[in-house]
């Protein structure tokens, strides 16, 4: 039996710790009487190089937008955008020939579907050129027949 440095309580030999007390129990280093083999290295063994496969339920979308889009690829579309902007309030203001009402819808267009950052510079762009269309073909259905103040 082994007695608890802790509490004096007498505890079985092969315990860790005092039933008691829950000390941790001496125990007695065992030396060995003759000395140890010394341990062979093992021999370094090559596994196979398998290619881990991607994670299905892994959000990547962030990573490869952010590895895709670069200045050379065009960036992130942003002076697209500024130009469907830009084109679509002028072409709500002044319209000669459809032209600018036209441009700004295009580039409206190709800025929602390529810039996430910048699409609602486009969006608004895309909505200025139809309203400028729509003005501006009201005012040539008025002008045509004589009813319109502009003519």
């Amino acid at each position: 039996m082994a007695i608890c440095k802790s509490c004096g309580a007498e505890n079985p030999d092969n315990n860790k710790f005092c039933s008691t007390c829950g000390a941790p129990m001496e125990t007695p280093i065992e030396v060995p009487a003759e000395p140890a083999e010394p341990i062979a290295e093992a021999e370094p063994v090559e596994a196979p190089l398998t290619p881990i496969a991607p994670d299905p339920y892994q959000n990547t979308y962030g990573r490869e937008r952010a590895q895709t889009s670069s200045s050379t690829s065009g960036g992130d579309y942003k002076i697209v955008c500024l130009l469907a902007l830009i084109f679509g309030g002028v072409g709500f203001l002044i319209n000669p020939l459809y032209l600018v009402s036209l441009a700004a819808l295009v580039l409206g267009i190709i800025g929602v579907i390529c810039s996430e950052k910048y699409k609602t510079w486009a969006i608004i762009g895309i909505v200025l050129s139809i309203v400028g269309c729509l003005v501006q073909i009201l005012l040539d259905i008025f002008c045509t027949f004589g009813l319109g103040i502009f003519c």
